[in-house]
């Protein structure tokens, strides 16, 4: 009985929003890196922990297909190089290249390369590889025909001269890094003209609770994460992050210091309530490999207006079965309106059930 109430109200939910008119997508905001970086909605991959050459079968794959990746990590996890990459959909087709696995000469002569050639860099990694330290990069056409700079292998001071330099001439810090040499600890910088003049902060060296006190402060404030880094300075694990004004107000998260699983889990949770990866991070710590990210907001499922009455529902029909876990797909119009897991699908291998969750036991109408 308490089945069939379920889906009935299910039922009248539908029918209810099939009546309802469509809620109106938020516009995107033009500038940098907005028009390019943050469209309301775009087709999108990211995958992590891949080796070069699994990883080099997908880029041409995804390449070919029409995506470009905005956002790539490396990192040795027991003692074999990984790759990790964010990708969107190449809207306007706009040229664009990546290189890896460069000494420093050879990063510098694709730097000259691709900026005669009119493009930008937009990401840049720095990575040790059986202990020498190699570097990649990401570059697109500069449609925009944007003034940028980007820098790396800097000392603090250097870094901080760079910083009050470019921030009065007003550009924005798109990208940063931070990272171990035999010299000490360095930092990269991507800079772009802010021609928007969009509000921005840029924070390094922090300490875990000072970035938790800054996240909440800066997101009370109408910030979000656009760039997020951890980091090993001796024995401390520090935190750097960029953060932009959320201007048309749609929604956004960021965790850090995730296991590989808590990483999965939340990955799907995100997925299916309708955000997408914008910026990866993969780094060690003492207590070994973690993970970031952050998400932005791809479609207009977590704007749907029953959303929280159908969530009560599901809660309460849990409550009543004593059931570990489920989940619920809901599609009106050939589109779906609300994607989401409840529970554990393994409580012992700490995997939540998603959307896509099979179980033994499953019902559907």
């Amino acid at each position: 009985m308490k089945t069939q109430r379920l889906l009935l109200l299910f039922m009248a939910a539908l029918i209810a929003f099939a009546a309802a008119p469509p809620v109106p997508a938020a516009r995107a905001a033009h500038g940098v890196p907005l028009a390019l970086f943050d469209p309301n909605s775009t087709g999108w991959y990211s995958i992590r922990n891949m080796t070069v050459a699994a990883h080099q079968d997908f880029f041409n794959t995804k390449a070919a297909a029409g995506y470009m990746m905005i956002d790539a990590e490396r990192l040795e996890i027991s003692g074999q190089l990984r790759v990790s990459s964010v990708w969107q959909r190449n809207a306007d087709g706009r040229a664009w290249a990546s290189r890896s696995n460069l000494t420093s000469d050879e990063f510098h002569a694709y730097w000259v390369q691709y900026r005669n050639e009119g493009l930008r860099l937009i990401d840049q990694d720095a990575y040790p590889i059986n202990g020498q330290l190699h570097y990649a990069g990401i570059w697109v056409q500069n449609v925009e025909n944007l003034d940028w700079a980007s820098y790396r292998n800097l000392t603090s001071d250097e870094f901080a001269t760079y910083f009050d330099d470019f921030s009065k001439r007003g550009f924005i810090l798109v990208d940063t890094e931070a990272y171990n040499t035999g010299d000490g600890l360095r930092y990269s910088q991507i800079w772009v003209k802010n021609t928007d003049g969009l509000g921005w902060i840029a924070l390094r060296n922090m300490s875990s609770d000072e970035y938790a006190g800054y996240f909440s402060q800066y997101a009370d404030e109408g910030y979000r994460v656009l760039d997020l880094e951890s980091y090993q300075v001796g024995l401390s694990q520090r935190y750097a992050a960029i953060w932009i004004k959320n201007t048309n107000g749609r929604g956004w998260y960021a965790y850090r210091d995730m296991s590989a699983q808590d990483y999965g889990n939340r990955w799907l949770q995100l997925r299916d309530a309708g955000y997408r990866v914008i910026d990866f991070e993969v780094y060690d710590t003492a207590l070994g490999t973690r993970y970031a990210g952050v998400w932005r907001q791809n479609n207009d499922r977590p704007n749907w207006r029953l959303k929280e009455p159908v969530t009560k529902i599901i809660e309460d029909y849990l409550a009543d079965n004593n059931i570990a876990g489920l989940g619920v797909a809901i599609a009106t119009d050939n589109k779906f309106r609300y994607l989401r897991g409840f529970g554990y699908a393994d409580i012992a291998l700490n995997r939540v059930f998603h959307s896509g969750t099979i179980a033994r036991a499953a019902s559907g109408c």
